[in-house]
């Protein structure tokens, strides 16, 4: 019988068994022209309409010297005032608010054993970042319009410098191992703890967030021999 079901290593260099022997947890992997469907996604407009709304989680980050960062919390009115500070609007739990976007979730079919956390969405002129920094969860993160370059590094960082006055958590001259441009349907895989830190290149870009809980060591296994 013909496989028809997504998946987002189809077309990929890489298996999913592979993936989570030589990349899972320890080192980043760029997967490119995906075939993800993401017109299940909300765009810039629809972003900031769902920021608005009551019980949405949502922060505009900016920074007023390209070091430290600040946030505004749930006033997606305050964008104008910050707008030329390069402010990122970032909006959470995206699958809660806007139900079509679990449809993405049909390109992960292992995230269904892994305890999936959460989809957050980002919109961003060009120039605008949220500094360099590290996840404590491991993270996807789809292009779905515009261009991001993305610089990182091939393994964790134990003990970063942070930059002591920034309100947000940011590395300070952080010089990247790696640096690559994403376009929509591209994705970049992290691990937790490795250092990446990702700017616009264009005056639309909007980038997803998968973010997953780590799964036991069973959960793993079980995920990769349904794929």
């Amino acid at each position: 019988m013909p496989k028809n079901k997504p998946n987002v290593f189809d077309g990929q260099a890489i298996g999913a068994s592979e993936f989570f022997q030589t990349h899972w947890q320890q080192a980043p992997y760029l997967f490119k022209q995906t075939g993800i469907d993401l017109s299940c996604l909300p765009d810039a407009e629809e972003l900031f309409a769902l920021a608005g709304t009551e019980g949405v989680q949502s922060r505009i980050v900016f920074t007023e010297d390209q070091r430290c960062y600040q946030a505004i919390y749930d006033e997606p009115d305050a964008w104008n005032e910050v707008a030329h500070h390069h402010p990122t609007l970032l909006v959470s739990d995206i699958e809660k608010w806007y139900p079509e976007a679990r449809q993405l979730l049909a390109w992960f079919p292992f995230i269904k054993s892994w305890r999936f956390d959460d989809l957050m969405m980002s919109f961003a002129p060009e120039g605008a970042s949220v500094g360099a920094h590290t996840d404590h969860y491991d993270v996807f993160l789809l292009q779905v319009q515009g261009s991001r370059q993305w610089s990182y590094d091939d393994q964790a960082t134990n003990d970063p410098a942070w930059v002591s006055d920034s309100e947000l958590a940011v590395i300070e001259q952080h010089q990247a191992e790696h640096t690559v441009e994403l376009y929509a349907g591209d994705m970049l895989y992290f691990p937790p703890g490795v250092i990446h830190h990702g700017i616009s290149t264009s005056s639309d870009c909007v980038t997803c967030s998968i973010g997953l809980r780590a799964p036991a060591d069973a959960e793993l296994l079980q995920a990769v021999m349904e794929l």
